[in-house]
């Protein structure tokens, strides 16, 4: 809110703020990845029979003490169930780090390019929504709100919830990314006789 009332009161121009932060928010995504692993199986993929399976050592299961005093197995399903999953499985937590430093370099791309403000800030929303979607979300034990396609032996499946919600924003990306798609222009000088501010 007080950058919104900022904004509004001293006409920030906005979308450059925002381009400007798209390679934070990029390593802000493989961080988070990263804090994921560090989490043990948080964030965990689907278990899968490709070579790419990746089995979590024992000690690295689940988050100690999330259950206490459960001695029936079935009930860490219940509790949690990403506690039981060990592998091997798609590793989606390196998938997601792999994602934020390929959205870094790519920002660092289109920073170089000189389009009009905003143009950065919209190819990050197109291919965060579109890379996570595909080569995460696809992957990971999450529930599909959309049964539209299950392979466990794969561990693929479509669609989780934050593919549904990617959808509606990679569709707005590509419609506003042509009106952004400009050189851009020099900043407005003001007028002789007034002061600038």
């Amino acid at each position: 809110m007080p950058f919104v009332y900022h904004y509004y009161r001293h006409r920030i121009p906005i979308w450059a703020y925002l381009d400007a932060t798209v390679p934070g928010i990029a390593i802000g995504v493989a961080a988070g990845r990263l804090g994921n692993i560090m989490n043990g199986s948080d964030t965990v993929g689907r278990l899968t029979q490709w070579p790419i399976g990746f089995t979590w050592p024992e000690w690295a299961r689940g988050f100690p003490g999330v259950c206490p005093g459960i001695q029936d197995i079935s009930e860490v399903a219940r509790c949690a169930p990403e506690a039981l999953v060990r592998g091997p499985v798609h590793f989606t937590q390196l998938y997601g780090v792999l994602i934020g430093l390929a959205l870094f370099l790519l920002s660092l791309h289109w920073l170089r390019q000189n389009r009009a403000f905003g143009y950065v800030f919209w190819q990050f929303v197109l291919w965060y929504s579109l890379l996570r979607s595909v080569f995460e979300e696809t992957f990971r034990l999450n529930p599909l709100w959309l049964r539209v396609y299950l392979n466990e032996q794969a561990g693929v499946g479509f669609f989780t919830a934050t593919q549904i919600v990617s959808i509606p924003l990679i569709l707005l990306a590509l419609f506003l990314l042509p009106r952004f798609n400009k050189p851009r222009t020099a900043p407005t000088k003001p007028s002789p006789g007034r002061k600038a501010k």
